[in-house]
């Protein structure tokens, strides 16, 4: 699988920036562009499969996958060690990935990282049948110019998971994704950690956080006051300086 990236910079330590879903190159190319100004690092900033320019795999794809998708373009790069900057999902890869394989990255930095069960789990279970009901609903005649705005509005006030909206070619994928949780795995994470959190996220909550700090042997945690998930979108100098600092 070809990942389309844009690389910058010419420092002597490497960093892969890893988006959420949903995104592209173009979220964190904002803090792409910070990282480089010192001349330390040289920053790859790598798309997913079916966002951005990357191809849409034809297939429903796993968590395994994600990570053997972002091994080999590791080994393509003949990048040794990087340190993996990662975004919500993009989080959840990297920790995976380090589970099982901690060599292969120098240091991780967790963005409003995803990967850790959700508390209201019971409640999307129980939201389960009528999201199949809805689809079957909508798909009446003279339901179906509707669906679109109806489907919208359920998905982001109802069940609260607007990422079903984003790339839709890839639901299957992204439930598999869903399914899949790191919390008893994280322990096994052995390179050093920073946890950059946003204090009011609301998409993957500060007890998050605060439950990978515990776990993850060799992390910390630094909190941004007023911040939401979208924090490295919206405050890409703030970042890059905390990273910069981790990384020295």
């Amino acid at each position: 699988m070809h990942l389309n990236y844009t690389a910058k910079g010419q420092g002597k330590k490497t960093i892969i920036l890893l988006h959420g879903w949903g995104g592209n190159s173009k979220s964190l190319t904002p803090l792409q562009n910070e990282l480089i100004k010192s001349g330390k690092f040289r920053v790859f900033n790598i798309e997913w499969p079916g966002f951005g320019d990357s191809p849409v795999i034809n297939h429903s794809a796993n968590l395994t996958d994600y990570v053997k998708y972002l091994e080999d373009f590791i080994k393509s790069q003949n990048l040794l060690r990087p340190i993996l900057v990662g975004h919500s999902f993009g989080g959840k890869v990297a920790m995976s990935m380090l589970i099982n394989n901690s060599g292969i990255a120098e240091k991780l930095i967790l963005i409003n990282s995803s990967g850790i069960k959700p508390r209201n789990s019971l409640k999307k279970a129980a939201l389960f049948l009528p999201t199949k009901l809805f689809g079957s609903v909508f798909s009446l005649p003279g339901l179906k110019k509707v669906k679109p705005l109806t489907r919208k509005i359920y998905y982001k006030i109802v069940v609260r998971e607007s990422d079903y909206l984003k790339s839709e070619e890839l639901s299957e994928s992204l439930k598999y994704i869903l399914d899949e949780n790191l919390d008893e795995k994280v322990k096994d994470i052995e390179v050093e950690t920073l946890l950059l959190w946003g204090e009011k996220d609301t998409r993957t909550p500060l007890w998050m956080a605060e439950y990978l700090r515990d776990e993850i042997p060799n992390s910390k945690l630094e909190v941004i006051k007023d911040a939401r998930h979208n924090l490295p979108l919206v405050q890409p100098e703030l970042v890059s300086t905390m990273i910069s600092l981790f990384i020295k």
